[in-house]
Order: C-alpha cells, then structure tokens, then sequence
C-alpha cells in the first residue's frame, strides 16, 4: 500500500535520531555522518517523489563532460547484508528499492525489506 503524498508548508526537513537527537549530515564524499544539527545545507534534506534529495548536494555538473549527476540517499543493502547494519549515503540516482523511501508515522522507512 502506497502511503499518501504529505504537504507540508517547508519542503525542507532534517533526520534525526531518535536515540541521541543528532542528525544526518552530507560530509565530504557524500558519506554521511550524525553531528549536531546547525541548519546547514548539508544536514537539510527534502522529497522528490519517494527518493530523498539533500538540499546542498541535489544535483551536480560532472566536471568531466558538464552532465548532470542526480544524488540521493541510498542505503547500502550489501553493507547490511554483510553486517546487519547499513549505511546510508548520497548516490547517482537509480531508484532502485534502498534509494525509495516512505514516511511511516513519524519515521522514514526504507523500501528495501522496510528498514528503519
């Protein structure tokens, strides 16, 4: 069952944990680390359909060839095969079912085996 689309009146929005009160913040390399939340671009996120974009890295120019690379919030599912426990991080844009998110309540679930 497909969760409605939510409105909400500011597109932009933090995750935090529930367990320490940090949020998720875009470090360099588009690995993403928990650290206090100071409003920056780089802790902020928003909806683009069911992907999760970030605020600050949504989308880039390859320098290469002047492309344009679409990044999202993917969950390593081999990482949590392997471990039990998965990472998140930015990715190229593919909408696979790690890079598919749901709100649930008030937590964001991943489509992959409905991990929280």
């Amino acid at each position: 069952m497909d969760l409605p689309i939510i409105v909400c009146k500011n597109k932009y929005f933090a995750i935090d944990s529930i367990s320490c009160g940090k949020s998720l913040e875009v470090t360099h390399g588009f690995k993403v680390a928990i650290c206090d939340f100071k409003g920056k671009d780089s802790q902020v996120k928003y909806w683009d359909g069911k992907c999760i974009r970030n605020k600050l890295y949504e989308i880039m120019t390859d320098s290469f060839d002047n492309s344009t690379i679409d990044f999202v919030l993917e969950l390593h599912k081999i990482d949590f095969e392997g471990t039990g426990w998965g990472m998140v991080y930015l990715s190229y844009k593919h909408q696979g079912e790690n890079q598919l998110w749901k709100l649930v309540q008030d937590e964001i679930v991943c489509n992959y085996k409905d991990l929280r």
